[in-house]
């Protein structure tokens, strides 16, 4: 059994004009009660570099500070993956530039990866808006959950955020790249190229067969931008739809349920395609899917035939 003192930690930060809220994140990062970690900060060609931001911070720490622009607009997953690259040490905490830590994050973290070494360790968060004294509600899993935490993850029972987990680097490894499986997502699809970069990592690993570990804390404080969620929310579904599709079904739980849950989730993001006129036709392969999943389901075929029908959206 290792020490938690034996842990050291790549906290890898992806940022993209983030000078109004990279402050707080450093300064969660100074906070540490566990003091074995190096920053690896990435600029994704920000239209406002906050370098000097990280320099000051560097100045003030002992520990590795590394800043490295991007020449050119690389999205948040391959930014991240560049940042993990860029990394030195085993244990990668991302670390959003706009979320924070409690004090004792990376010491729960390294009190569980140094007990039997799992690959992939989560703590739960604190949502918070523009005031971080306000916060939201707590995310954590329910105790019933913790017996099927990667069902939980899969049926989407329970979340993460990336700011709220920690691997090993083995992990990158066995699965690939954070960003692995995103560059085969559809153009046509709504939605910016990242979305669900998170989920597409995560339920990869759980696919492999990696076990996540809670540390059984609440110690991330993760920023909600309401007005972007509201208008991104519903194209996520059909994001998360695209993404399952392309995993199929896991191992270690019943594959009937899984058929129900992929053909509901597949019908969500079609019902939200076919309610704009824009998006109508791509709603039928949706449809369609939905119904591979649940052949019983002959009302979601009779659907697709039914969108198919419908006039598309007039080019403007």
């Amino acid at each position: 059994m290792k020490s938690p003192d034996d842990i050291h930690f790549s906290i890898c930060m992806p940022v993209y004009n983030g000078r109004g809220h990279i402050a707080g994140a450093l300064e969660s990062v100074r906070a540490q009660t566990h003091p074995h970690w190096e920053l690896i900060v990435v600029e994704d060609a920000s239209s406002e570099p906050c370098q000097d931001i990280v320099e000051a911070f560097a100045a003030t720490v002992t520990q590795r500070v590394l800043y490295h622009a991007n020449p050119i607009n690389l999205g948040c997953a391959r930014t991240r993956d560049l940042g993990f690259a860029l990394a030195q040490h085993a244990y990668l905490a991302p670390l959003d530039h706009d979320d924070v830590w409690r004090p004792g994050h990376l010491a729960a973290l390294a009190r569980e990866f140094a007990d039997g070494d799992p690959d992939f360790v989560f703590t739960g968060c604190t949502t918070f808006g523009n005031d971080i004294n306000a916060p939201g509600p707590d995310f954590m899993p329910q105790p019933s959950m913790l017996g099927e935490l990667r069902a939980a993850f899969f049926y989407c029972r329970y979340w993460t955020q990336p700011s709220s987990l920690a691997f090993n680097r083995r992990l990158l490894a066995r699965i690939g790249p954070w960003s692995q499986g995103l560059e085969r997502k559809p153009k046509h699809l709504p939605g910016h190229r990242d979305m669900a970069e998170d989920r597409n990592f995560i339920l990869r690993a759980f696919k492999a067969g990696v076990e996540p570990r809670w540390t059984g804390q609440v110690t991330t404080f993760y920023r909600q931008h309401t007005a972007s969620m509201r208008a991104q929310d519903n194209y996520n579904l059909v994001t998360r739809a695209w993404l399952h599709n392309e995993l199929g079904l896991f191992e270690g739980f019943s594959r009937r349920e899984q058929r129900h849950y992929l053909g509901h989730v597949n019908a969500n993001a079609a019902r939200v395609l076919a309610s704009n006129p824009r998006y109508r036709r791509l709603a039928t392969s949706f449809y369609f899917q939905a119904w591979r999943w649940c052949p019983w389901r002959v009302d979601r075929l009779w659907r697709a035939a039914w969108t198919r029908m419908q006039p598309a959206a007039s080019a403007q």
